[in-house]
């Protein structure tokens, strides 16, 4: 069996790991055209449909508890928009903490809307726009149709420390 020089070898090694980091920039490449490519659902949605249909929210849903009331179900004219995408990490932690908090506090689900957002955080009534949404996912409070607080992408302490302070502010409102 004829011996392989150096040369050879090392010329042969340098081969294999261009084509192994070609081949794997190729796969990134195609991964990413195809999540372009793949179907997003974008506007809105029922909390049912979004439960029923992406069972990863469903389990985060399942497993959060909620720790303390806060009282919103005394606030008139409360209305709640999400904005979020179900291709989104934060979205995907904390849209359902956020629902089952308004479901413990007994805010109706014709009080929440949930409007899902395109990879460019865009959907077709354009509300990205109006509500000036730039992270996801951003949770709107409304009283009587006026914007009263917001959280944007995550909380500052909990989700449930953080809706005490714009509840706070809600009740002066009143």
């Amino acid at each position: 069996m004829p011996k392989i020089s150096r040369f050879y070898s090392y010329a042969y090694k340098r081969l294999l790991f261009a084509s192994i980091f070609f081949f794997a920039g190729y796969i990134a490449t195609t991964n990413q055209e195809n999540i372009g490519k793949k179907s997003i659902e974008e506007g809105d949605i029922t909390i049912q449909h979004l439960l029923n249909n992406y069972s990863a929210f469903n389990l985060n849903y399942q497993a959060y508890e909620v720790k303390n009331k806060l009282g919103l179900s005394d606030i008139v004219g409360l209305k709640v928009s999400i904005l979020f995408g179900t291709w989104c990490h934060d979205s995907l932690r904390e849209v359902p903490r956020m629902l089952r908090i308004l479901e413990a506090e007994g805010i109706l689900p014709n009080q929440i809307s949930l409007i899902l957002l395109s990879l460019k955080k865009t959907e077709p009534n354009n509300r990205d726009k109006f509500f000036n949404i730039y992270k996801t996912p951003t949770f709107i409070f409304l009283m009587h149709d006026k914007e009263v607080g917001r959280i944007v992408e995550r909380p500052l302490v909990s989700l449930e420390a953080d809706l005490n302070n714009i509840f706070k502010r809600l009740k002066t409102y009143e």
